[in-house]
């Protein structure tokens, strides 16, 4: 029997007769795996063996551990896009579909995101409380129309009344041949008639006629004690303004500034236009009592503030002009005060150039 050192634990063994050609490792463990092999040229069988040892990697059980990591895996990455984009996207379509069928009752969204969305959802927060705030503007307005309108309603009885009183009287006086009286008559008739008719809005023209007829009533009053001067072009004449807003004006300016005098009052009705703005200022001026400062100047301070409240069609004077046409014009439209005491009076009325076509 030859043995021949190949390589570091490895033999060949050649058997004489049986020609059998073994090459092989020694192991002190493990099981024996082996292959066989026929040369039939020299007659002789190959056989290869080789050992396992008990310590070899379990592929079966790697497999298993991967496939359960990469489960945990693609359970976390699924987690974290249904935390982070799903869940958030879908609250987001929810409020917006609540916001367009209730778009007051909608809430602000409380979505925890890190990344663009959480700009989103803040722009749409945004968004929710202009609309919020919107919405609630309008529904006060039309609150305080229809209160308006419920107040010119409930307003409409005595006025009727009067008419038909004024109309009698006016009658009686034509035929007792008393003119002054018929005059004064039918100029309040004309007032009340003007006063009771319907709509929010009438031409400029139609403040200046009613203002005339006032003026003539007043002057009956005061032995003429004043005189009246209108400078207002043809042009503004045709704007729309809102109803009974001048004669109040001339109102305040006759009672409180011109009443005083004995004699040599003056009484100016003027309009300048401002192409610039898309406006124009219709002053009364008047040569009365004046004001002080400090007056002219809580006046102005009362004017500034927003109107909301609401009393805004309510009252008479200056603050019910001012609210008047802030409340159907808004800002910046409205009054305002100047005034020197002893000397003059003009409150200047910011209106916006209204031609619609039709009527009010």
């Amino acid at each position: 029997m030859l043995r021949a050192a190949l390589l570091d634990g490895m033999t060949i063994e050649l058997r004489g007769e049986q020609r059998i050609l073994s090459v092989g490792t020694a192991a002190a463990e493990g099981e024996l795996a082996y292959n066989s092999y026929e040369l039939t040229a020299p007659n002789w069988t190959l056989v290869q063996r080789s050992y396992t040892t008990g310590q070899e990697t379990p592929y079966l059980a790697m497999f298993g551990l991967s496939f359960g990591l990469s489960l945990a895996v693609l359970f976390l990455l699924s987690w974290i896009v249904h935390r982070n984009f799903t869940e958030p996207i879908t609250s987001i379509n929810e409020e917006l579909l609540r916001m367009v069928e209730q778009p007051l009752q909608a809430q602000d969204l409380r979505v925890r995101c890190g990344n663009e969305l959480a700009t989103i959802v803040q722009s749409v927060n945004v968004l929710l409380s202009r609309l919020r705030a919107s919405q609630q503007a309008r529904a006060e307005q039309e609150t305080h129309m229809l209160r308006a309108q419920l107040a010119l309603l409930q307003s409409q009885i005595n006025p009727h009344f009067l008419y038909n009183t004024l109309a009698c009287i006016r009658g009686i006086a034509l035929c007792r041949n008393v003119q002054e009286i018929a005059d004064i008559a039918s100029n309040m008739a004309a007032l009340y008639r003007y006063s009771i008719k319907g709509g929010i809005s009438a031409r400029l023209r139609d403040e200046l006629d009613i203002v005339r007829r006032y003026i003539e009533i007043m002057n009956v009053r005061m032995d003429d004690r004043f005189h009246v001067r209108f400078d207002v072009p043809e042009t503004l004449k045709a704007m729309f303004v809102p109803k009974m807003i001048l004669q109040p004006l001339v109102e305040n300016a006759i009672l409180h500034g011109l009443e005083c005098r004995k004699s040599g009052g003056e009484l100016r009705i003027s309009a300048v236009v401002l192409p610039e703005d898309g406006a124009f200022l219709l002053h009364v001026w008047d040569n009365g009592l004046g004001m002080e400062p400090e007056a002219v100047q809580a006046w102005n301070e009362t004017f500034a503030r927003p109107v909301d409240t609401e009393d805004a069609e309510d009252g008479f004077g200056l603050l019910y002009v001012h609210r008047k046409v802030r409340f159907h014009c808004g800002k910046p439209y409205g009054l305002h005060l100047e005034s020197q005491r002893g000397t003059y009076t003009r409150a200047s009325l910011l209106l916006p150039l209204d031609e619609r076509n039709g009527e009010p």
